[in-house]
């Protein structure tokens, strides 16, 4: 539930009135001149009750605390008001980063698992996960063992093959790697004079 309004109706309409020019202080970044001036007004309007009792106490008397410390408030609220009311009706667009691309090139049972799962591996899966009543949670681990499996009862012409994608992948990842860091600025002094001069 939203808290109760602290203004009446005439002080909002006057609030209101004063949106644009809050604008146009915000925008040329005189927001203290804006204060300034709209404290003057407000408590020329509307007085905070019983500071004119406690302007005739000396300063820290209990009702002058009292005054300074409701003037404080009010001025609090005025400000929350503006700021508050200040912002678009819609909110700004999301900025989204890209996703990062891998840093990791796959490991060699990886890239077989990739090639040869439809062919090779779903069969023995879709038996074993029928044969022992496999709960969906441990099917995961099914699938890694059998892999694991297979890939370790293939011949040697396929773990060759394998291997070499699996050093190929790791070059051209960690060229990209350099290729991504030779790219980056150089934020030290010395790139910084070469840039500007």
């Amino acid at each position: 539930m939203a808290p109760p309004n602290c203004t009446t109706p005439e002080q909002l309409e006057w609030l209101l009135s004063q949106k644009s020019q809050f604008s146009e202080y915000q925008k040329t970044k005189r927001l203290a001149e804006f204060w300034s001036m709209l404290d003057h007004e407000w408590f020329l309007h509307w007085p905070e009750p019983g500071v004119t009792e406690a302007e005739r106490e000396p300063p820290g008397h209990k009702l002058h605390e009292k005054a300074v410390a409701a003037l404080g408030k009010r001025k609090s609220q005025l400000r929350n008001w503006f700021n508050n009311r200040s912002v678009t009706k819609c909110t700004a667009p999301i900025k989204v980063q890209p996703l990062r691309t891998a840093t990791r090139a796959p490991q060699p049972i990886e890239i077989y698992s990739h090639q040869f799962y439809k062919e090779k591996i779903q069969p023995l899966v879709k038996a074993e996960v029928e044969e022992n009543n496999v709960q969906k949670r441990d099917q995961l681990g099914v699938i890694k063992t059998l892999t694991k499996a297979t890939f370790e009862a293939e011949p040697a012409d396929i773990w060759a093959a394998i291997i070499a994608q699996a050093s190929a992948l790791k070059t051209e990842n960690a060229a990209r790697k350099v290729q991504a860091r030779n790219s980056e600025p150089d934020l030290s002094p010395q790139g910084y004079a070469k840039h500007a001069g």
